[in-house]
C-alpha cells in the first residue's frame, strides 16, 4: 500500500487567562517581538562605540592637523629667512661682478688713460 503522506490537523487557538481583558499575543509574536528589541538595542550599542571610536579618531587627528600646523609655520619661517639670505648673496655677487668689470675695464686700458671712476 502507498504512503499517504503527512496529515494536517487544525490547531485550536490558546484560551486566554481568566480575568484577564486583553487578548494574549501568540508566543511567536511575542519571540518575534523581543529579537526585534534585541537587534535594534545591539544596533544602537554598535552605533555607540563606532561613535566612540569616530570622536577618538578625530581628536587624534585634531591634536596631529595643530601639530603639522606648528611644524609648518616653522618651515615657512624657515624659507623666508632663506630667501632673505639669498636677496643677499645675489646682491653681493652683483657687486662683485661689477667690480670685476671695473677692474677688467682698468686693466685693459691704455697705461696713458686717464683711470675710471672710482664706484663706491
Amino acid at each position: 500500500m502507498a504512503d499517504p503522506g503527512p496529515r494536517l490537523v487544525a490547531i485550536a487557538p490558546e484560551p486566554e487567562a481568566p480575568g484577564s481583558d486583553a487578548p494574549t499575543a501568540a508566543p511567536a509574536a511575542r519571540g518575534v517581538s523581543r529579537r526585534r528589541v534585541e537587534v535594534v538595542v545591539l544596533i544602537a550599542a554598535l552605533l555607540g562605540v563606532a561613535l566612540a571610536v569616530q570622536s577618538r579618531r578625530v581628536g587624534e587627528l585634531g591634536a596631529q592637523v595643530e601639530g603639522l600646523t606648528i611644524e609648518l609655520q616653522a618651515a615657512q619661517a624657515e624659507l623666508a629667512a632663506h630667501e632673505r639670505r639669498m636677496v643677499r648673496v645675489r646682491t653681493s655677487v652683483d657687486d662683485l661682478q661689477a667690480r670685476i668689470a671695473n677692474l677688467s675695464d682698468l686693466v685693459g686700458a691704455p697705461p696713458e688713460a686717464p683711470p675710471p671712476p672710482e664706484i663706491p
